[in-house]
Parts: C-alpha cells; structure tokens; sequence
C-alpha cells in the first residue's frame, strides 16, 4: 500500500517488469530492498530474533531429514522462478506460529522460509495473485549476487537505513531490525567519528542523520506547488518513529487494526494525509469491488483538508488500485 499512495503505480505494477531490481528482506518491516545491499544480507545469513530460523530448521529435519532443505534448494534451481505452488509437495511439518500470525504446515513452503532468511533463495518478484515467486540469487540478481561486500553488514545497512529514514531514533525500537546488537556495539560511534553519519537532538531525543541532512537547501514540494495530497499507509516510513511525528506535526497516531473494537479511538484502518509538508487529517475507506469508498474523514484544524484535493488524491488511488471512488 505505501508504494501505491506515494507513487504514481497502478495495482500489480510495482512487479512487472521487476526482475532483478529488488528483493524481499526484513528492513524495518518486510520491504522490497535494493539489490546492491543483497551481498551483505548474505554476508549476513540474516537471521531475525523472532524469525525463529533455528526452529524452523529443527522441526523439518526432525520431520523429514536434513537432506529436505537441500531437495528444495535444487529444485528451485532447476526449476526457478517458481512460486511454493509449483513445487513438489513434501508432506506437512509442525507450523509454527509467531506473534499471532498462523505458519505454514508445508514442509516444502518452511523449508522456502529457511532458504530465504539464509539469503539462498531469494524473493525476487510476486505473480499476478500476489504469491511470492522464489529464485536463486545468481538468475534473481545477476551482477549482484557474486559481488563481495565491502564493508561489514552492520555499517553497511546501519547507513543504508539512516539515509532512508532520514532521521534514525538512537533508541532501540523495531527500526533496529537485524541491527539490534549494533546499536550497543561501538558501530554507531565508529560511523559518527567517521563522518559518515552525525547526532542530533529534538526535544531530549536524539537521532542519527547523513552529514548534510541540516545544510540541505532544497525545497520540499508544498500544495501550491501542485504537489499532489497522498494518503500515508500506516507503516509508511515517514510514521515509523511515532514520537518524532508527534513532536514535529503535534499529530498522534496509532494504527489501530489489532486493538478490539471498543478500544479504537478512530477506526479500523485509519491513515493520516500528507499535503505538501504537513499532515492535515486522517480518512477511514474500505475497498470495494468496484472502488473505493470514503466512509469517515477527520481534519488535524478546522479547514486544514481541502475537499477538492482529497477527492482528487481518493480518486487517484482507487483508479490506481483497479477501481473507482464510490459514492
């Protein structure tokens, strides 16, 4: 959804004619990453704490043996790209499930699961139904994958994410994913000594930033500018540090999909509105099969949504996604 509302794609775009310029990995959240940061994931062999690849690989060896991951390795070499449906069925395995998400029971699909958090299968693009499509790193990533890294993986994606985030809360938080123990570690000092990246403060908060982030001159686009309103995702990067959005726009927002009914202060899936550089309300919609519906709509002031621009930046993203703004 972020890269609907933030570009001009339409539904199913985001992967046609894909191949070879991203892959999936665990950034903050599960993200689309460029290719020239694959040589450190697989430095890496990345394993997330709560990813549990450990146990996964324990329970199908126990199911079927250790040689079961390397049977699926090969066919999806031989075969590749190839979605987990189109593999060979290996029976069922014990799922595991993790923070109130159900697994797989697929022995074949757990063992796609370990290959792919060891960076030896990669992600590479999504069918027309959405299904992951598997492949090996050398056809997935050709230029990329035989590539050695050149700097350890902790400064190499620790800078990669300080230049996406723009601001980078020192603190730990999910931002930190897969680079968690660095934060303690005298890389974050190593860097800053460097030059690479620097401290600031907002507020008793501190953050780290490429050099040149206060120096730049540059204009953000405003709405006089024509700069179109857009409808932020809820784990749009710009809402990744609640806190510093809350300090910067005084604006308080929570995604509130997994609290129970009575305890949602706006509405189920209620994302703000960014017009130029500031965020001046929220909507709820719910997509339909024709389009998308407005169903509730908040301003942060009284005025601060022009009408005009928010049907325009609806009508937008429901033609984006297939459909048209219901009334």
């Amino acid at each position: 959804m972020s890269a609907w509302a933030r570009t001009d794609l339409r539904r199913g775009e985001l992967f046609r004619g894909a191949d070879g310029h991203f892959f999936e990995h665990f950034y903050k959240e599960r993200c689309l990453i460029h290719p020239r940061m694959f040589p450190y994931y697989r430095q890496r062999l990345m394993e997330s704490s709560w990813w549990g690849t450990a146990e996964r690989e324990r329970r199908l060896i126990a199911a079927g043996g250790e040689s079961l991951i390397a049977e699926v390795l090969a066919e999806v070499a031989a075969c590749g790209p190839v979605t987990a449906g189109a593999l060979t069925g290996r029976g069922a395995v014990a799922p595991m499930d993790w923070s109130g998400w159900s697994g797989t029971g697929s022995r074949t699909k757990m063992a796609l699961e370990v290959l792919w958090s060891r960076c030896e299968v990669v992600i590479a693009a999504r069918d027309a139904k959405g299904q992951k499509v598997y492949d090996v790193p050398a056809r997935a990533l050709p230029g990329h994958a035989g590539i050695r890294p050149e700097a350890p993986f902790a400064e190499a994606v620790l800078l990669e994410r300080v230049a996406s985030a723009g601001m980078l809360p020192v603190r730990a938080g999910p931002w930190w994913s897969a680079l968690q123990a660095h934060r303690t570690d005298g890389t974050v000092e190593r860097l800053v000594e460097q030059g690479a990246i620097q401290q600031i403060a907002v507020g008793t908060r501190r953050y780290l930033t490429l050099p040149d982030l206060l120096s730049r001159t540059d204009p953000l686009p405003d709405a006089a500018s024509g700069a179109p309103m857009r409808l932020l995702a809820p784990l749009d990067a710009l809402l990744w540090d609640r806190e510093l959005v809350r300090a910067l726009w005084g604006f308080d927002y929570v995604w509130e999909i997994y609290k129970p009914e009575a305890q949602r202060r706006w509405g189920y899936y209620v994302c703000p509105l960014l017009d130029g550089e500031d965020i001046v309300g929220r909507v709820e919609c719910l997509r339909e099969k024709e389009g998308l519906r407005l169903l509730k709509r908040w301003e942060e002031r009284p005025g601060s949504v022009d009408p005009a621009r928010l049907r325009a930046c609806l009508e937008d993203l429901a033609w984006r996604n297939g459909g048209y703004l219901l009334p």
